[in-house]
């Protein structure tokens, strides 16, 4: 899998990153909730990559992780109090609906969980190789969806 720049969510001075409209995935993820009769229980305030989304189906939360720079978004579980780590999650209704209706991708818990080693980085800007450096991301949704400074 090639890993595109601006996947780390962080940038060179000289970069020009294209953000994803914080907009359009607030509509996103209400559309998702209201069409599959969920509800959006909260929503965080994005810090590091991404914009978690938590819905509410009827067995249990599930996060929707909005990448910031690239539109993809992953499924979740959410952390519990006090937690930062979300494990991957497949959900073919959301993961349907989002594909049919918006011009995010999901990734599946296998793609997020492949190991960053079989990955090719070479298009991430210098920063963002510094930081994988730093950080050591053991797997592709590590890397994505970061709560790197």
């Amino acid at each position: 899998m090639k890993i595109p720049r601006g996947a780390t969510g962080i940038f060179d001075r000289r970069d020009k990153p294209s953000w994803i409209s914080f907009d359009e995935v607030v509509s996103t993820a209400h559309l998702v909730a209201l069409a599959l009769h969920l509800r959006v229980r909260q929503v965080a305030d994005g810090q590091g990559s991404f914009w978690p989304f938590v819905i509410e189906d009827s067995k249990r939360p599930i996060a929707m992780l909005f990448h910031k720079v690239i539109p993809v978004v992953a499924l979740a579980e959410p952390p519990g109090p006090g937690g930062m780590e979300y494990d991957f999650i497949d959900h073919d209704q959301i993961s349907d609906m989002l594909l049919n209706s918006s011009p995010f991708r999901v990734l599946g818990k296998e793609m997020l969980d492949a190991p960053i080693e079989s990955c090719d980085l070479a298009e991430l800007g210098r920063i963002e190789r510094k930081l994988v450096s730093f950080w050591e991301p053991n797997t592709v949704g590590e890397l994505l969806f970061n709560l790197w400074d």
